[in-house]
């Protein structure tokens, strides 16, 4: 199964049927470059700051050489005004609102530049956090990856494993079913909390 991929102006209804099946959607064009350029100079000073953590070690979670910032709403503006987004609004509206009694929150923000030479990511789904609920669990997490620069195989673009999500826990994905999430800037790939993802390694120098 491939990562659908659909135009901003695509039709929610369209949008929300893709992510459904496949538990995976990229939407192009979805912000545009003066959105991009604001989100990367207020963020800038901060990615700036993050130590990188050469040597790394294959049993942690996160692979050295990549700088990650979380609490972006608070350190910029422009990433604010993305995360009321209207399509994403939309989505979390479809998958999260039937399964809450109170609503939906931001549950986390980071950004993270994949340096060069950094290690594949370990597979992983959102929702492993709420380890309270039993398989198969309800959607509680809509996430969503923005391309600030053009995503590829060969610089850290998210690996996604499409129709994961209707999977039973303990299958794991083979190599032919893990798919690169290659996107331009101004991309948005959205994934449901029981999707397999995780960072690609990164084998270019830009």
């Amino acid at each position: 199964m491939s990562i659908p991929t659909m135009p901003a102006d695509s039709a929610p209804a369209l949008v929300a049927d893709a992510l459904d099946e496949a538990g995976c959607v990229v939407v192009t064009g979805l912000f545009d470059e003066s959105d991009r350029t604001a989100v990367s100079t207020e963020l800038a000073p901060y990615m700036a700051s993050v130590p990188v953590i050469e040597t790394d070690d294959p049993t942690r979670f996160y692979p050295a050489r990549t700088r990650r910032k979380s609490a972006l709403v608070a350190r910029s503006a422009a990433v604010g005004k993305l995360v009321l987004d209207g399509c994403s609004l939309g989505l979390c509206d479809y998958f999260l609102t039937p399964n809450s009694e109170l609503g939906y929150q931001l549950h986390v923000s980071a950004a993270l530049e994949v340096g060069p030479g950094a290690r594949r990511q370990v597979l992983h789904r959102e929702h492993d956090s709420f380890s309270f609920f039993s398989h198969p669990r309800p959607n509680m997490i809509v996430a969503s990856m923005w391309a600030i620069t053009d995503f590829r195989a060969d610089n850290g673009g998210t690996l996604i494993v499409p129709g994961s999500h209707k999977w039973p826990a303990e299958r794991e994905a083979t190599e032919g079913e893990i798919t690169a999430a290659e996107m331009p800037a101004g991309s948005v790939l959205y994934w449901l909390g029981g999707t397999l993802h995780g960072a690609c390694a990164k084998s270019s120098n830009d």
